[in-house]
């Protein structure tokens, strides 16, 4: 539910593994993407933000010294490149190239797919994006974010039908899922069904202050309508 103290759990943990094998790289990337999430869902100031990207970056740059040709390690190290206030396409298309490094190394891992699915969205790649996601659902088809995640795609596509059937899935898994719900508003909108958005922004308002965590914007930056 990314609760603040289960991402200070989460880190204590990761400190463990270090403290306890200081050349682990993995350690070093999974507290990167932690500290990735913790800035995106957890952070209440610009200040606070910057310090845990900050943190993310340093975390990262170090994983991949120890171990560069690590799927994860790789797919952690794209984060450099997406939050840069001076992001060119150059950056862009390091990072596409270093998540197609990572698949081709690891094409079954789904924390692999995962971020390619979504750097291909990012693109304008939808179908790519969407059998990338595929993949993802496949690969772990029970975690109801992948589900959720491709049926946003599907209501970008305004292929309705398909993103009612995974968003329902997604729902079904996870209940208080941002992504899902929220996935499930966008797409009761453009269906003209403000009832049912109406009450399901409700859920999520809810959800959100039980969590302190802020709502992303997941879709709808991408939706055509």
């Amino acid at each position: 539910k990314r609760k603040k103290e289960d991402f200070v759990r989460a880190e204590r943990e990761f400190k463990a593994a270090i403290a306890l094998d200081s050349g682990y790289a993995l350690a070093y990337a999974g507290l990167a993407d932690l500290y990735d999430t913790y800035q995106n869902f957890a952070t209440t100031t610009k200040e606070e933000k910057m310090e845990f990207q900050a943190k993310r970056d340093m975390h990262a740059i170090h994983a991949y010294q120890l171990n560069p040709n690590h799927p994860y390690v790789i797919t952690v190290k794209c984060y450099l490149f997406f939050i840069k206030p001076d992001k060119t396409h150059a950056d862009i298309d390091s990072a596409f190239n270093l998540r197609k490094r990572a698949y081709a190394i690891a094409p079954n891992s789904v924390d692999v797919c995962d971020p390619l699915s979504v750097i291909y969205g990012s693109l304008g790649l939808y179908q790519q994006a969407i059998q990338m996601r595929q993949r993802c659902v496949s690969l772990d088809p029970t975690f109801g974010n992948y589900y959720a995640e491709l049926g946003n795609l599907y209501v970008t596509m305004g292929e309705y039908e398909k993103a009612e059937s995974a968003l329902q899935k997604a729902i079904l898994l996870q209940p208080e899922g941002i992504a899902g719900l929220q996935g499930w508003t966008l797409l009761k909108i453009f269906m003209n069904d403000v009832p049912e958005a109406e009450r399901v922004l409700a859920g999520i308002d809810r959800v959100r202050r039980a969590t302190n965590a802020e709502i992303p914007a997941v879709a709808v930056r991408d939706a055509r309508v």
